[in-house]
C-alpha cells in the first residue's frame, strides 16, 4: 500500500491540540509548526477558537476539504469516537499517539479491539496506538512529541520504541548526524513494520534504514520484505529480546540452541540484514552510513602516531573480514619522501610521536589520492606537539568530499574532548578506542557480502506446542528407515537381557527423559570390557535413573576417534522449518558455537554454515563431504513429515572419511 500520505502529508488534522503547554496535544502542535512544515496544519479541539495562534474545529467534520492525515492526541477512551469521525470524513491514514490500550490490561485490549473494527469498517490505515508519531525532515515534519528536531539526512529509521526514537534524535544532534523518516510504531494495531519498511526503501532520499524491534508479529512477510530490499539498500536491526526457551531447554538441545531470539536473529541475518547487538553498535553504524562515502571495498588502512595502538589496531583487523591494505610502491615512495626516513611505511602507517600537523595532512592526502583501497583509520594520541584540534578539523573538511571511509580515533580522555566534538560537529565517525572503529566499520560491510537465499516460501510451522519424545527403539527404526548413518544398539529392560551384548568393548547409557545430558548427570559408562563389568554397570545406572521416563540401558559399540558434532532440527512457531549445526558432545552448551537456517537449504547454505562457526579448527580433518549430505538428509526429511517437530543428533561423530550419528532424540507430534 502506499503510504505517501502518511509519511509526507499535504493537509494534517491534529485532534487534542490544546493550549496548555504540559500536554501532548499542544507539544504536537508546537513541534509541527517549528519544524516549518509546509503542508496545512488543523487543529480539533471542541473547546477552544484557536490554539498557538491557529484557528480550531470542533471536529474534523467542520473541516472543508479532504484530510491526508489525522493524529489523535486524546484520552484513550475518546479515540474510538474521533476514529469513527476520521472514518466519516474519509481520512485513509491516524496516527494514535494516545496511550491506554492492548498495553493497558483488559480493559485496554477492548478498546484496542474497538479501534481495530472502527478501521476496518472505514477502510482506515492506523499507526500505533501507543507510539510516538512521525519525522520526516524532506518533508519538515515533525509530527511527535519528541523534545528535539534532527539535521535533515539520509538515515531513516522505524522503531517497535517511541522512547528510542527520542534517544536516537538526541544523538544524532551531538553527533551532527542527519536523518531522514523517524516512524514510531507503538502497538501495531493497524501498519506494521514491513509496510513502513517497503515505503522507506522505495524513498529516493534515504540511502540505509535502521529498525529497532521488540517483537515479529508477521515474520514471514517481514523477512520477504527484508530478502528484497536488502539488497538495494543497507538495513540495520536491533532485535531486543533474549531467548525464552523455558521447559525446552530441559528436554531438548534444540529448544535451548534455537531459542525464539536465535531464530529471528539467523532469520534476519539470511534475508540480508545487519543485525547489531547493542544500541552503540546501532548507532555508530547508523552514522557511518550517514556519511557521503559508499564503497564495497573491505581494504583499511591505519595511520597512526603511536606504535601500541597500531599493533591493536591490526589485531582487531585480524578478527573480522576488513584486510590490512598492502601499500603499493608508488605510495610507499611518496610516503618515504613525507616522512624523510623517519616512521614506519607500511601499513599500519607508524608517523611516531611528534608528527606535526603537515606530517599527518600529506600522508592523508597521499592515501586519499590512492585508488586502491576505500577505507582509512586515523588513529592519535595526545602526545606533546600533537596537533590534535587542527587535525580533527582537517579530517572533518576532507570526509565531507572523500570517497573513502575515514573514521578517527582520538584514544584519550580530557586532552581529545575538543577533538570529539569538532567530529561531531562535522558529522564524522570518529570513537575513542580502535575495537569499536574497526567492529563498526566490518559490520557496514556486510552490507556488500555474498547474499544467501531462502530456497521455500517461508511458512510456519506446526503449532503444536506440546508433542512428545519418541522411545528410544521407535527412533531407532525412525532413522533407520531413512537411511541416516546412525549407530545402532541393544535396550536392555532388565539385567538377564545382558546375554544380547555379542561383541565388547561397548558404550552403557540410560535412557530417561531426565538424562538430556549424559555424561553431566553420570548417565554414562564408556569402556565397558566384559559381562561382569557390564552387569555393574546395568545396576549402577539403572538404580540412578529407574522411575518415571526410564527406558532401560542402552548398550552400544564403543567408537574411537572423530570430532563430535551436533546436528538438529525444529518447527519454529513463528518461522518454520529450522536446522542446527555446530559442536557437538561435552561441549554444546559450554562453546554454544551453533549457526541456524531457516526453511530448506541447499549446498551453498551448509558451505556457510560450515564457514560461520566460531571454532574452525575443530573441522579439521574432518569429512566435510559427509556434514553436507547429512545436514541435507536431515533438512529434506524434516520438511517432508510436518509432524517432526524436533530432533537432536548430538554427538554425530565425524572421521576423516565418513561418520555416524551416536546419539539421537526425537520430539513428534501426537496429532
Amino acid at each position: 500500500m502506499n503510504l505517501s500520505k502518511l509519511l509526507a502529508p499535504n493537509v494534517i488534522a491534529l485532534i487534542g491540540a490544546s493550549k496548555d503547554r504540559n500536554k501532548i496535544g499542544n507539544s504536537i502542535l508546537r513541534n509541527i509548526l517549528n519544524a516549518k512544515y509546509r503542508g496545512r496544519i488543523i487543529p480539533i479541539n471542541p473547546k477552544e477558537r484557536s490554539v498557538e495562534g491557529k484557528k480550531t474545529y470542533a471536529s474534523v467534520l467542520d473541516v472543508a476539504g479532504s484530510i491526508d492525515l489525522a493524529v489523535i492526541a486524546v484520552p484513550a477512551a475518546i479515540v474510538p469516537n474521533v476514529l469513527r469521525d476520521c472514518g466519516t470524513k474519509r481520512i485513509p491514514f491516524v496516527v494514535i499517539i494516545s496511550a491506554g490500550f492492548a498495553e493497558a490490561g483488559p480493559n485496554g485490549k477492548r478498546l484496542d479491539f474497538r479501534i481495530r473494527s472502527i478501521a476496518q469498517k472505514f477502510h482506515i490505515r492506523i499507526l500505533g496506538p501507543n507510539c510516538l508519531g512521525i519525522i520526516n525532515t524532506s518533508h519538515r515534519l515533525n509530527a511527535s512529541f519528541a523534545s528535539g528536531y534532527p539535521l535533515a539526512g539520509n538515515v531513516s529509521f522505524i522503531s517497535q520504541s517511541g522512547a528510542m526514537l527520542v534517544s536516537l534524535v538526541d544523538w544524532s544532534l551531538r553527533q551532527g548526524i542527519g536523518l531522514g523518516t523517524l516512524v514510531s510504531l507503538g502497538n501495531a494495531a493497524g501498519i506494521k513494520d514491513y509496510e513502513v519498511l517497503d515505503a522507506l526503501a522505495r524513498d529516493t532520499s534515504t540511502d540505509a534504514i535502521g529498525m529497532y524491534i521488540e517483537e515479529v508479529s508477521e515474520p514471514r512477510k517481514l523477512l520477504l520484505s527484508l530478502q528484497k530490499w536488502s539488497k538495494i539498500k543497507p538495513i540495520i536491526i536491533l532485535k531486543a529480546g533474549a531467548s525464552q526457551a523455558g521447559i525446552e531447554a530441559i528436554t531438548s538441545h534444540t529448544g535451548s540452541l534455537a531459542g525464539s531470539h536465535e531464530v529471528v536473529s539467523a532469520a534476519f541475518r539470511q534475508a540480508g540484514a545487519i543485525q547489531v547487538t547493542d544500541l552503540e553498535e546501532l548507532f555508530n553504524v547508523l552514522a557511518l552510513y550517514a556519511s557521503p562515502a559508499r564503497n564495497s571495498s573491505s581494504d583499511i588502512v591505519v595511520v597512526t602516531n603511536a606504535g601500541g595502538p597500531g599493533i591493536v589496531a591490526a589485531d582487531e583487523i585480524a578478527k573480522t573480514d576488513l584486510k590490512l591494505a598492502v601499500i603499493p610502491e608508488r605510495l610507499q615512495k611518496r610516503l618515504r619522501f613525507i616522512l624523510n626516513r623517519r616512521g614506519e611505511i607500511h601499513n599500519p602507517i607508524d608517523l611516531v610521536g611528534d608528527a606535526n600537523f603537515e606530517i599527518f595532512k600529506k600522508t592523508i592526502d597521499a592515501l586519499l589520492r590512492e585508488p586502491s583501497f576505500g577505507n582509512i583509520l586515523v588513529m592519535v594520541t595526545p602526545q606533546t606537539v600533537t596537533p590534535i584540534e587542527n587535525l580533527a578539523r582537517y579530517i572533518g573538511r576532507v570526509n565531507k568530499k572523500s570517497g573513502k571511509h575515514i573514521l578517527s580515533c582520538f584514544i584519550g580522555g580530557k586532552r581529545v574532548e575538543a577533538a570529539h566534538q569538532i567530529l561531531s560537529s562535522c558529522g564524522t565517525s570518529n570513537f575513542t578506542f580502535p575495537y569499536d572503529a574497526i567492529h563498526t566499520l566490518a559490520l557496514s560491510k556486510k552490507f556488500f557480502a555474498p547474499r544467501e537465499r531462502f530456497t521455500t516460501e517461508i511458512s510456519p510451522g506446526n503449532h503444536e506446542t506440546g508433542g512428545a519424545f519418541l522411545s528410544y527403539e521407535t527412533v531407532q527404526r525412525y532413522i533407520s528407515r531413512r537411511g541416516l548413518p546412525f549407530m545402532k544398539g541393544v535396550v536392555l529392560k532388565k539385567a538377564s537381557e545382558i546375554n544380547k551384548i555379542r561383541t565388547y568393548p561397548i558404550a552403557m547409557k540410560a535412557l530417561s527423559k531426565r538424562t538430556l545430558h549424559k555424561a553431566r548427570n553420570n548417565a554414562i559408562r564408556l569402556n565397558v570390557v566384559s559381562r561382569e563389568s557390564a552387569e555393574m554397570a546395568y545396576a549402577e545406572l539403572s538404580s540412578l535413573f529407574s522411575g518415571s521416563g526410564f527406558e532401560g540401558i542402552l548398550a552400544q559399540p564403543m567408537v574411537s576417534g572423530g570430532r563430535e558434532f551436533f546436528v538438529g532440527v525444529k518447527r519454529d512457531p513463528q518461522f518454520g522449518l529450522v536446522t542446527l549445526f555446530g559442536i557437538g558432545g561435552t561441549l554444546t552448551e559450554e562453546l554454544h558455537d551453533i549457526v541456524l537456517r531457516i526453511g530448506l537449504i541447499s549446498q551453498n547454505h551448509v558451505r556457510t554454515m560450515l564457514a560461520e562457526l566460531r571454532n574452525q579448527h575443530l573441522l579439521d580433518g574432518c569429512d566435510l563431504r559427509f556434514i553436507t549430505k547429512l545436514l541435507l538428509a536431515i533438512n529434506a526429511m524434516a520438511a517432508r513429515d510436518a509432524k517432526l517437530l524436533e530432533l537432536d543428533c548430538n554427538p554425530v561423530l565425524v572421521f576423516r572419511e565418513g561418520g555416524t550419528i551416536i546419539d539421537v532424540r526425537i520430539k513428534y507430534a501426537t496429532k
